[in-house]
């Protein structure tokens, strides 16, 4: 028997995949990973943060106030609004929190809240506002994110996604990881604002006994969030909001009545 030497099938040590079909695999696989962590992080967050007393809140972020209330002023619309959520408080509301209204001087129709209980309205929303139900709609908004403790748990996930970022090392995959980050937390965002709404109306509905007024703010927003929503919003699609509220309130039977002034 004759043996013949061969040359080595110089294709032993060339891969079959391509080099970047792996590293899009590689990729893929840790974005998963990390989202599936950030998941799981995110109920420990919500957890979490039930177990935080109210005064527990008031105490830790107390700090928060002291220079928005420094620029409140003691006017009578300020006072007027302050009125309007200490009476639905007490009327509709059982809650350790103390809420506290600051005028901001800004002219965008917004407001938004702070941990601990402070509650910032733009002197352009009360400007433009047709009616007091129209703000009470918007001050109800705020107090829902209390009462479900949004603004915690908002404050815990933002805390994990930068985390994890830095923890990737690497500026370009870290990216990439955070805008994934964000899209998931902005969903989140989402139906935070949609659940808001929707107990905002209820508690309209228990104040005034009526509705009516509850989607007017949505008509002074600036023209550019006409199209604010999707993916990439923090808040729902405007008009979507508008047609949540009203099929809520048709299924619940509220009705609309006469709107008080402010």
């Amino acid at each position: 028997m004759t043996f013949h030497n061969k040359l080595p099938d110089e294709s032993v040590n060339v891969t079959k995949t391509s080099p970047l079909a792996d590293m899009v695999w590689m990729l893929g696989g840790l974005v998963a990973l990390v989202l599936i962590v950030y998941v799981a992080l995110g109920f420990g967050i919500k957890m979490a943060v039930k177990k935080i007393s109210i005064e527990q809140e008031q105490r830790l972020f107390s700090y928060l106030h002291v220079d928005a209330l420094m620029e409140a002023n003691d006017s009578s619309t300020s006072q007027k609004v302050q009125r309007l959520i200490d009476a639905v408080t007490t009327q509709c509301l059982k809650t350790p929190y103390h809420f506290i209204v600051s005028i901001a001087d800004d002219e965008q129709s917004n407001a938004f809240a702070l941990p601990g209980g402070l509650i910032v309205v733009n002197k352009g929303l009360l400007q433009k506002a047709t009616s007091e139900n129209e703000i009470f709609f918007v001050l109800a908004h705020e107090i829902a994110h209390f009462q479900n403790r949004d603004h915690l748990e908002g404050i815990g996930r933002r805390f994990i996604g930068v985390l994890l970022g830095s923890l990737i090392g690497f500026s370009d995959v870290a990216d990439l990881l955070q805008t994934t980050l964000n899209l998931s937390e902005n969903r989140f965002s989402q139906t935070q604002e949609s659940e808001a709404d929707l107990y905002a109306l209820d508690l309209m509905h228990c104040y005034y006994g009526h509705v009516n007024g509850a989607t007017d703010f949505f008509k002074h927003l600036p023209q550019e969030s006409a199209g604010y929503g999707g993916m990439f919003s923090t808040h729902p699609d405007m008009q979507k909001r508008v047609e949540d509220i009203e099929m809520y309130s048709t299924q619940k039977g509220y009705v609309r009545a006469a709107l008080q002034a402010f």
